[in-house]
């Protein structure tokens, strides 16, 4: 077998997303067959070789992991096998929040203040979905020196005034590299794709958390803790005096080219990171698209409708919405009968071609 649909009830707790939103369950999965109810769920991990929440691959309940060991170079090729063995660098995140998130920043690969099982997770946001007047958080809104953000954060003092509110539509992309200051904020559901790097966990910087406390359950309570900050780590990371106002947004946005494909399928191509790259294809009456690549896998995520993958061999695999499929390199070329929206992400490599 050379591609492998993901159990799609790969859920957070919610001590550790205490502010989980309902559009992943109400959206994406309370439709899917043998998902356990959760209405409130702050991330589901579509397509993970983390140890802490690792994909399993769907109807066997086998982690992904183990399930690629015979088959590992065929599917993943021959270079990333060789770079990094059974194993994807990729993570694939949905997100949605009833609240904004702390505010972040994440390191690079070789800060210092990393242990030996820590690396940086360069992050891009491409938006699902977006009430009217939602947004995210990016830099800054005015000009602020390090030390006096230093200052107010270790005397406690709120900084909301000085961050930049960017309202969000459905199809915005963000570019999140090390060193971005970055918060989601409330009724955002965003894809974000990461790079982890293979046998370490991604190091996240708590920059801010509104003043929030939590009880041991991890609900807002007034009575409760703060959840920890890291002041120190995330100041050594960017000076804000580079990441305020417009200018700093449209350096960390990203457009698409979209193209009408012989098919008759819409195509949104977003600019290549140094990971991967995120591509989007919409059909509407169930259309069929040839694609294939000369290096490298996928992993396709169906956010509308519904998707079937006719593997180079002749397997046939069938997705509804809020599920994924990994599709090896052995695979192509493949044909995608698509009634809805899907999100290919590839990795590095050669990019694909739609025939």
């Amino acid at each position: 077998m050379s591609s492998f649909i993901i159990d799609s009830g790969n859920f957070t707790p919610q001590q550790r997303t205490p502010w989980a939103g309902k559009q992943i369950w109400e959206t994406l999965k309370q439709h899917l067959p043998g998902i356990v109810s959760q209405p409130d769920i702050g991330e589901a991990w579509e397509f993970s070789f983390d140890v802490a929440f690792p994909s399993r691959v769907k109807g066997t309940h086998q982690i992904l992991s183990q399930a690629l060991l015979p088959v590992a170079k065929s599917v993943l090729g021959q270079e990333e096998f060789e770079r990094v063995g059974c194993f994807s660098e990729i993570l694939l995140k949905v997100i949605h929040a009833a609240r904004p998130l702390s505010l972040q920043v994440h390191p690079e690969d070789n800060y210092q203040g990393l242990n030996e099982s820590e690396c940086g997770k360069p992050e891009s946001w491409l938006v699902l979905d977006a009430k009217e007047g939602a947004g995210v958080y990016l830099g800054f809104s005015k000009e602020i020196s390090k030390e006096q953000l230093r200052v107010l954060l270790e005397q406690g003092q709120s900084i909301e005034e000085f961050l930049n509110f960017v309202p969000v539509k459905k199809g915005d992309y963000f570019d999140i590299g090390p060193g971005v200051v970055h918060a989601l904020g409330r009724d955002v559901l965003v894809l974000e794709p990461q790079r982890i790097r293979s046998g370490k966990s991604g190091k996240t910087y708590r920059l801010f958390d509104w003043g929030l406390r939590y009880n041991p359950k991890g609900l807002p309570d007034a009575n409760g803790a703060p959840r920890e900050l890291h002041v120190k780590e995330a100041l050594d990371q960017f000076d804000p005096r580079e990441q305020w106002g417009s200018s700093f947004v449209e350096s960390v946005k990203r457009c698409s080219v979209n193209t009408l494909l012989a098919s008759g399928m819409d195509l949104a191509e977003y600019p290549k990171t140094a990971d991967y790259q995120l591509f989007c294809l919409s059909s509407e009456g169930g259309r069929v698209q040839s694609v294939d690549r000369k290096t490298g896998y996928l992993i396709a995520y169906v956010t509308d409708g519904s998707l079937q993958v006719t593997e180079r061999s002749g397997s046939t695999f069938r997705l509804l919405r809020g599920e994924a499929i990994l599709v090896g390199e052995d695979s192509f070329p493949s044909k995608f009968h698509l009634n809805g929206n899907v999100c290919l992400l590839w990795s590095r490599g050669s990019s694909p071609i739609f025939l």
